[in-house]
């Protein structure tokens, strides 16, 4: 039996590591700070925190550098983990920054009611507004903020985009005078300024302040020693709208080239991808529908288990709800030009769940029906929204109308078109409307509707009065005259004999008029300069030229035909060959020609003439 090995001691315990002064981690979060590393900004504030639980001043700089480090969960998990504890820290304007990083709007606007209204809750309250599409309200919020006198180059920046999105362009020029600042001042005042022009319909003005903005960006991204790829990332949003700018202009092969730029090469922002995506296929139209559906289908996806649609990440808190709502639309338009119905009554029926105020998803459920051949539907549904909208009730009235015009229900396009505001006076609406209370068999409500429009114009357009001269002269008399009578006066019209365009009229002659009695100018015949030829002298012209010169030779008086030469003609049968001449000298005679060299050099001197029968 082996001997028994001797047991090893056991190594004394280490001895544990001296604790870190709070003073020096604090000093070493300072460094950490100056040098914008916030991951370890946050990981020596947990060692202060294990210290000294429930620092404030650890707290805040651990949850600013989580803000920083973009890990907005991390951050707010801290926050409502302190709340649990019972700290008496408040955090809340934080916690609001976190809900709004989350695109927790709702919440986050809450979240700020309970606070102190200063200057940096307004902002972060404004910022909130803007993303809701409430821009009036954001609007008040700037107009707070600038009897604060806060001279800040970003909030006078939001607040001109803020102005531009509630359709206050007009507004623009004014208020950045007040703010004293200028679209020079940087690229993203240059690029809200092209805004505020292209909402006035200015587009060459902002074409070219968008051109002047992408320029001032770079120079300022240049100074900063921003890489290419970035540079060009930052200044996306420039280069989209440029190409929207463009396409309004009808430059459409700029416009297309560039959204396919931007698309292809990938290094935009997520939502100036998204926004070249859309534009580009509605760009294309219906030329390609497959591939448009493909790079859709890349943006908005359907969610199985809740079955409504959201878009890719990235892009739920980028896009304003009205670019939202637009590549929505896009979507359910390409699929009905695929025939894919049954996926776009799915996408309209959420979007109608999601969104019952807009006047864009009605339109859209309508298009489904009338895709569907279900006319009655789609008017049902248009005159559903038209009672809840009130004054936003105009385009989907006009569209109901179109829509039952086409399918020839004349009462319900007439009906709908009476209830759109502002049109009742207006030439062509009246016309229209007319024509349809005509074509339902009720003149009576078509004659009223003329006269409504008539007593409202201070002066009438001269070919709407001649029609109803024209309309009421088979009905009533008497008021055709009295609608002629408010016509003007034309010129020569007094000396038309009325009883003689009567019979011309009658017996199928066109009318004439009668004479003017203006006499008529006589024309003066202008006289031209003789041209000679070039080195003609008229004072020497020499011998007088040929008068026959212009005939053929033929026929002029000078032509003597040329005789023919028999001497050498051949005599015979076809094919005959001449006897060779004769010369002094015994042996002389060269040989003649072979008999096919000669039949080819008679038949080829011979075309052209009349070929005699040869006989037997």
């Amino acid at each position: 039996m082996p001997p028994k090995g001797k047991t090893k001691p056991l190594p004394p315990a280490a001895a544990a590591p001296a604790a870190v002064p709070v003073e020096e981690l604090f000093s070493t979060l300072q460094r950490h700070v100056k040098a914008m590393e916030f991951e370890k900004v946050a990981k020596v504030a947990d060692q202060v925190l294990a210290a000294s639980p429930g620092d404030e001043d650890a707290l805040r700089c651990k949850i600013v550098a989580l803000i920083k480090a973009d890990s907005i969960d991390r951050a707010l998990l801290c926050i409502n983990t302190e709340a649990a504890k019972g700290s008496t820290a408040d955090f809340g304007f934080y916690k609001a920054y976190c809900l709004y990083r989350q695109n927790k709007l709702n919440e986050a606007l809450e979240a700020l009611q309970s606070m102190e209204k200063t200057a940096i809750i307004l902002q972060l309250e404004a910022q909130i507004l803007y993303r809701l599409g409430r821009m009036e309200a954001c609007v008040e919020i700037y107009e707070k903020l600038r009897k604060l006198k806060i001279d800040s180059l970003d909030m006078k920046t939001n607040m001109i985009a803020a102005l531009i999105s509630a359709g206050r362009s007009p507004d623009v020029e004014k208020t950045m005078d007040a703010l004293k600042i200028k679209p020079s001042s940087s690229f993203e005042l240059a690029y809200n300024s092209a805004c505020s022009l292209i909402e006035k319909k200015q587009y060459s003005d902002a074409e070219r302040m968008l051109l002047s903005a992408r320029r001032i960006g770079q120079e300022t991204l240049m100074e900063d020693d921003i890489l290419d790829d970035e540079m060009e990332s930052e200044l996306a949003p420039i280069t989209v709208q440029l190409a929207y700018v463009q396409q309004l202009q009808g430059q459409t092969d700029e416009a297309l080239q560039a959204y396919s730029d931007v698309v292809a090469r990938k290094l935009a922002d997520a939502s100036s991808v998204a926004v070249a995506t859309n534009n580009l296929i509605a760009l294309k139209g219906g030329k390609d529908v497959s591939d448009g559906l493909r790079k859709l289908d890349q943006l908005v996806k359907k969610d199985g288990a809740k079955g409504h649609f959201e878009f890719a990440d990235g892009l739920k808190s980028n896009l304003f709800p009205r670019q939202k709502e637009a590549v929505y639309a896009n979507r359910v338009l390409l699929l009905l030009q695929a025939n894919k119905l049954d996926q776009a009554q799915d996408m309209v029926t959420w979007l109608s769940s999601a969104q019952p105020e807009s006047a864009t998803v009605a339109l859209l459920q309508a298009a489904v029906h009338v895709r569907a051949k279900n006319v009655q539907k789609a008017e049902e549904a248009l005159a559903n929204f038209a009672e809840q909208a009130g004054d936003r009730a105009g385009p989907v009235l006009l569209v109901r109308a179109q829509i039952a015009a086409v399918a020839g229900h004349a009462r319900v396009a007439a009906e709908s078109l009476a209830r759109v505001p502002g049109l009742q006076h207006a030439p062509a609406a009246a016309a229209t409307l007319a024509g349809l209370l005509d074509r339902a068999g009720d003149p009576a409500a078509a004659a009223a509707v003329l006269d409504s429009a008539l007593a409202g114009w201070t002066s009438p357009p001269v070919a709407a009065l001649a029609a109803l001269v024209r309309a009421s002269a088979w009905l009533n008399p008497e008021k055709a005259a009295g609608y002629e009578r408010r016509l003007r006066p034309l010129r020569g019209l007094p000396a038309v004999r009325v009883e003689e365009l009567e019979k011309r009229r009658a017996k199928g002659q066109a009318p004439v008029a009668a004479p003017p009695e203006e006499k008529k100018k006589k024309m003066k015949k202008r006289k031209r300069k003789t041209r000679f030829p070039k080195g003609f002298d008229p004072a020497n012209p020499g011998p007088p030229p040929d008068p026959e010169r212009w005939l053929p030779r033929r026929e002029r008086s000078s032509y003597r035909p040329k005789k023919k030469d028999k001497r050498h003609q051949v005599r015979g049968s076809q094919g005959a060959v001449a006897p060779p001449a004769k010369e002094g000298g015994a042996g002389n005679s060269a040989p003649g020609p072979a008999a096919g060299s000669v039949a080819a050099a008679a038949a080829k001197a011979g075309r052209g003439k009349s070929r005699k029968k040869a006989r037997s």
